[in-house]
């Protein structure tokens, strides 16, 4: 199963993207990530209201992904390099960016994800701010219900 099926299985009906399974992280099952999930309120340029915050971070590699899903409506993923985890506050130096909007490609991005997270399980806020040439979701934040 590649991302792109993946991310397409959970726009039709799934809470979660499955952000572990891609190409610039472990496996989903290696004991080096860290996944951080919860639902809450996202806004951005092309969307307003609930949906699903997912963090992972492998360790092995010091990278990470943030995804903002609301299934059914949008699929994003802001992809990087941890450059901070310390006491709960996460900062990821975003070098890729993908979209269900975009059809899930990934395209090149700069910028940052400044994460809070709270009991090594949740996310309880982010605000994710990119720029490149294919970049439609700018701006994301995040918020726990």
């Amino acid at each position: 199963m590649n991302v792109k099926h993946i991310a397409s299985t959970c726009l039709l009906g799934c809470t979660t993207l499955l952000i572990a399974a891609t190409a610039t992280l472990a496996k989903p099952g290696d004991p080096t990530n860290a996944v951080f999930k919860s639902r809450g309120t996202i806004e951005n340029a092309r969307f307003k209201g609930v949906g699903d915050a997912s963090l992972v971070l492998a360790f092995a590699n010091n990278n990470g992904s943030l995804g903002l899903t609301n299934a059914g409506r949008f699929s994003i993923e802001y992809i990087g390099n941890v450059q901070k985890n310390f006491e709960g506050k996460v900062q990821l130096r975003v070098s890729k960016f993908r979209s269900s909007e975009k059809g899930f490609r990934t395209v090149p991005a700069s910028g940052t994800c400044n994460i809070e997270t709270s009991d090594g399980t949740r996310v309880i806020r982010s605000i994710c701010t990119v720029q490149g040439s294919q970049i439609d979701h700018g701006r994301s934040a995040f918020t726990i219900k």
